[in-house]
């Protein structure tokens, strides 16, 4: 009974395990809402909040203000992605002459 039976040592440490994986989750869960928490007071009583956000999201560039923008790609992911103009020339202009789209 003590091993195998119902209420035993197995099931117990079954229930045991089953309350540390909900303990976990509960400290995650608790750490996600106090940032939200934070994020909401900071919303609610500042300003530099809600600027944030608009530049984030919504684009915002202030009066005589200079938007730059920078690029995360690497080199190598530059060079897959670049076109030279000396390649985008030639293949319209062969686009151009073709009798095909003419």
């Amino acid at each position: 009974m003590y091993w195998f039976g119902e209420g035993g040592y197995y099931d117990h440490q079954k229930l045991m395990q089953q309350i540390q994986q909900q303990e976990d989750t509960n400290k995650d869960l608790k750490e996600r809402n106090r940032i939200l928490g934070a994020e909401v007071y900071d919303l609610k009583n500042g300003a530099e909040a809600v600027e944030e956000h608009a530049r984030l999201d919504l684009g915002l560039i202030k009066p005589n203000e200079t938007f730059v923008q920078m690029s995360t790609l690497t080199s190598p992911q530059m060079q897959e992605n670049y076109i030279s103009p000396v390649e985008s020339k030639n293949t319209d202009s062969e686009d151009e002459d073709s009798p095909d789209l003419h």
